[in-house]
């Protein structure tokens, strides 16, 4: 498992929040409210991220398979 530290270059205005309301943890990386990465838990235990970068049902789904949640978090704040 690895550590998870806030990268030292990440400004103040991104925060790490539920992506939704039903979510109990940071699982979003947002901008001023709007959601920029969600971190989703896999059935079989694994974790992706979703790049959101344009809204709309015929934008392609940016996906990253991550090998932990931890790594995950510390890819989308790269």
């Amino acid at each position: 498992m690895i550590d998870y530290t806030r990268h030292p270059d990440l400004g103040p205005e991104f925060t790490w929040g539920p992506r939704t309301a039903f979510c109990k943890g940071p699982t979003a990386l947002m901008l001023h409210g709007e959601v920029l990465v969600s971190m989703i838990d896999k059935v079989d235990g694994g974790w992706f991220a979703i790049l959101h970068w344009a809204d709309g049902i015929d934008k392609p789904l940016l996906t990253r398979h991550c090998s932990s949640f931890e790594a995950g978090r510390m890819g989308a704040e790269l």
